[in-house]
């Protein structure tokens, strides 16, 4: 196998000039916090992404961010990733895919309500669910059997009180 070669951060074509808070503490040693009361103390430049702030940092401690930048992509496709909610319900859409499989290889043996019974027992679904699955794949395919939840859902809060 070819082994790529890594170039060191230090010698970047366009090396960053502001770091975040938690690639300073890694590099320093020191907590977030301790960076920030730093930063605001010793008056570093700093600009607002998102919902964090990035500081320039003194040059003294430039060198040693740099060794702990990482100019790569995150994990997953060009930056795709997929949360863990979502993993969950395609989770679960795989499994009521599985379970009309089996109903369709039941319904070649056995009647119509015997194969739903027996298939609701052994994925431990109701048969009126399993009803409504094999309306949903006919229609949109496995589209069909994901939950499409939009905003929150449950009966718990952001709080953790219920919202009834």
């Amino acid at each position: 196998m070819k082994k790529v070669p890594q170039t060191h951060p230090a010698t970047l074509r366009n090396p960053p000039k502001y770091f975040s808070a938690a690639l300073i503490a890694r590099a320093t040693g020191a907590s977030k916090k301790t960076v920030h009361r730093t930063a605001e103390r010793d008056h570093w430049p700093m600009r607002q992404r998102a919902n964090f702030h990035e500081y320039q940092v003194p040059h003294s401690l430039r060198a040693r961010c740099l060794k702990h930048f990482q100019r790569t992509k995150p994990a997953g496709l060009n930056g795709f990733t997929i949360g863990t909610a979502r993993r969950a319900e395609i989770g679960r859409a795989q499994h009521r895919f599985a379970a009309l499989c089996a109903l369709e290889a039941e319904l070649l043996a056995v009647p119509n309500e015997t194969a739903l019974a027996s298939v609701s027992k052994a994925f431990h679904a109701n048969p009126i669910s399993l009803r409504q699955w094999a309306e949903h794949f006919s229609k949109r395919g496995f589209a069909g059997l994901l939950e499409n939840k939009r905003g929150n859902s449950g009966k718990w809060t952001r709080k953790g009180k219920a919202s009834r």
